[in-house]
């Protein structure tokens, strides 16, 4: 029988459960997390520096490449390489979605491993080897295993530790240990990182961003992922401190400038830009109400028009114009773009032109002190009512409860790090001169146990010779 295959199947095996045993090994060390979490830090780090491109940005090709075209201006010659790694959207990449399961795994194999191990050392009787380690503790002992063994687990009784004692044929286990449930914080680490990882997971997969969304009074506002998510302005005079919101649940959302809200797995921020909202409607010297249209190819009559002015950009803001079909009437608005100061009324200039924009009717100067204000010319009069809009960043964060009691708990964990703990093994063995061996284990915040232990063991030694 030629044994050669067998013994290529069986070499190659070896090496499988080397190396497997290897990359458990590298796996559950605290280098290999640490070189996870640099690499996640970085990640994110990355993802607050850069700006990231909503998703109904990436949607629509078209927006898409206008988004890129304003990021060459800044980025220039590097945009192409950030683009290409997906620095402009770190967490839908699939290298960032790749870490996340990397990370996850390495926080299971190290929180199995750190169980496996408090498993272990929490059993009395340890191998040999156990209590052979470099700085465990040796004495001798002249009176019987049964003696040596009471004498032992006093001394450990009298350090305030709980005794556990095994005893066989040929020796004798004792294991002394005090608040040994505080070494579960490696545990409750693991588990909060874990928990972290599955947050950051489940918002890359089903969370968006969306940054300066305007919000008009009364007009909704579908934003997220194919519009599935409404917001609209629902009362503006408490602008620009305060904006009140409605996100479809019917209740009002109280959003402050520097504050972020969440609400039910939404977070809403205020910013500092804005501006504000004019109205207009017109009436006839009957009193009726008449129709207006925007100044466009194919206008759309209404009965009363928006415009909206940014303080911010004012000064380059074109004049607005819209047309009095009834009327025959072209009107233009000039907004003399002063600072919005609590106090000082809003003005506007109006120019009416007969149809075609020739031939001047009129003119007035607007002044909105509070929120409306009127102006007649040439028999119609025009009503204008002012009022502001907002400017918010809205994000869907789901993973965001995980995300907390993740962060929860690694706080827990890393408290727990500093409660003092101490574990000690002893074996008395009769083979050949009687023997003591102790191996202790301390954490924690107890710089007075080392003291305490050593003259515990010279004390033993000391009550060992004299009771010979």
């Amino acid at each position: 029988m030629n044994t050669v295959p067998n013994q290529a199947i069986a070499a190659l095996v070896r090496t499988q459960q080397r190396v497997s045993r290897g990359l458990w090994r590298w796996c559950s060390s605290r280098g290999a997390l640490l070189v996870f979490l640099l690499v996640l830090a970085s990640a994110l780090a990355l993802s607050r520096t850069l700006p990231q491109i909503p998703a109904h940005i990436r949607s629509d090709p078209g927006t898409y490449q206008e988004w890129l075209s304003l990021a060459q201006v800044q980025f220039k010659g590097w945009t192409s390489f950030l683009e290409a790694i997906g620095a402009f959207y770190v967490r839908d990449t699939a290298w960032f979605h790749l870490l996340l399961a990397y990370l996850a795994l390495v926080l299971l194999i190290s929180g199995a491993e750190q169980t496996s191990r408090l498993l272990h050392i929490r059993t009395v009787a340890q191998p040999e080897a156990f209590y052979e380690q470099p700085d465990a503790i040796a004495l001798t002992s002249t009176l019987s295993a049964g003696q040596t063994a009471d004498l032992l687990e006093r001394a450990l009784t009298d350090l305030g530790l709980r005794v556990h004692r095994h005893e066989t044929e040929s020796s004798i286990y004792l294991r002394g240990l005090r608040r040994t449930w505080a070494s579960l914080d490696s545990i409750v680490i693991y588990l909060g990182a874990l928990l972290v990882i599955l947050s950051l997971a489940i918002d890359s997969r089903w969370g968006w961003q969306q940054a300066d969304i305007h919000l008009l009074p009364g007009l909704p506002v579908l934003v997220g992922v194919q519009d599935s998510h409404q917001i609209e302005l629902v009362d503006a005079h408490a602008l620009p401190a305060t904006a009140y919101v409605d996100t479809g649940s019917g209740q009002r959302i109280a959003l402050e400038q520097g504050k972020a809200t969440y609400r039910r797995g939404y977070n809403y921020a205020l910013t500092q830009e804005g501006g504000f909202l004019l109205q207009v409607s017109a009436r006839g010297q009957d009193d009726k109400t008449l129709t207006l249209s925007e100044y466009t190819v194919r206008p759309e009559n209404k009965t009363r028009l928006s415009f909206a002015f940014d303080p911010a950009t004012a000064r380059d803001e074109p004049d607005r114009l819209f047309i009095v079909p009834d009327r025959k009437l072209v009107v233009r608005l000039e907004w003399l773009g002063q600072e919005l100061v609590s106090g000082v009324p809003i003005r506007f200039r109006q120019w009416v032109f007969e149809q075609g924009g020739q031939n001047l009717i009129g003119e007035a100067e607007i002044e909105i002190n509070e929120s409306t204000a009127s102006s007649q010319i040439n028999g119609t009069t025009y009503t204008w009512t002012l009022t502001q809009y907002a400017v918010i960043d809205a994000a869907y964060q789901p993973g965001r409860p995980l995300f907390g009691l993740g962060a929860i708990l690694v706080l827990v964990g890393l408290l727990g790090q500093m409660i003092p703990r101490q574990q000690v093994w002893g074996i008395v063995t009769s083979a050949g001169p009687l023997s003591v061996r102790l191996y202790e284990q301390s954490a924690g915040l107890d710089r007075r146990w080392q003291e305490q232990s050593s003259q515990a063991w010279e004390d033993l030694h000391t009550t060992m010779e004299k009771a010979s």
